[in-house]
């Protein structure tokens, strides 16, 4: 589900989009349970395919992207993810991975950067930082998701060429909506 709101997103702001991911190319491997999709003998790169392929309305600039919706941002979530992207990216080395949160650090919060970080190619390490004093680790783990860009500094202002009216709006609503797409994400959590 946070796949589809985010691809949501991207599309009304006017990205191209192509869905990839193993789930997407071969839709039956999702009946499969863990031994059973072993056993097909699939391609390690295959199976650590990114999720999508996004690229501006120009289409001159793409990336790779891997998302992944987790409940919250803890020390545990933090070192899985870390690992995780770790093995994507032995296969994937370009490929930008997006981390959403349905349970953000304060309950009033409702921007998406306190929903969604990124995780740029080359910067997989910055999941695995600590500050100096972990004694209060919520307060600690705030602090490492902080340090993580935000979605606006992959997707930016620039891909959106042109001065006409109709590039202005799609431009401020594409960055507008990305707030709005918080709510949806505090939903998943009760599923």
């Amino acid at each position: 589900m946070a796949e589809r709101i985010l691809v949501t997103l991207l599309e009304r702001g006017g990205y191209r989009v192509t869905r990839l991911g193993i789930e997407e190319i071969f839709d039956e491997i999702k009946l499969l349970d863990q031994r059973e999709y072993l056993d097909l003998g699939l391609p390690p790169a295959l199976r650590a395919l990114p999720d999508i392929l996004v690229a501006d309305p120009q289409v001159s600039w793409a990336a790779l992207v891997e998302i992944k919706f987790r409940r919250r941002f803890d020390d545990e979530v933090s070192r899985e993810l870390h690992d995780t992207i770790s093995r994507q990216r032995d296969h994937w080395p370009g490929a930008y991975a997006l981390v959403m949160i349905g349970e953000p650090f304060d309950a009033n919060d409702r921007f998406h950067q306190d929903y969604i970080r990124l995780i740029r190619p080359g910067e997989t390490a910055k999941l695995l930082w600590r500050p100096r004093d972990m004694s209060d680790e919520r307060e600690g783990m705030r602090t490492v998701w902080e340090k993580l860009p935000t979605m606006a500094s992959l997707f930016k202002a620039e891909h959106f060429f042109g001065t006409d009216e109709e590039t202005s709006q799609k431009r401020w609503d594409f960055f507008s909506n990305m707030d709005y797409i918080t709510q949806a994400l505090k939903e998943l959590t009760k599923f």
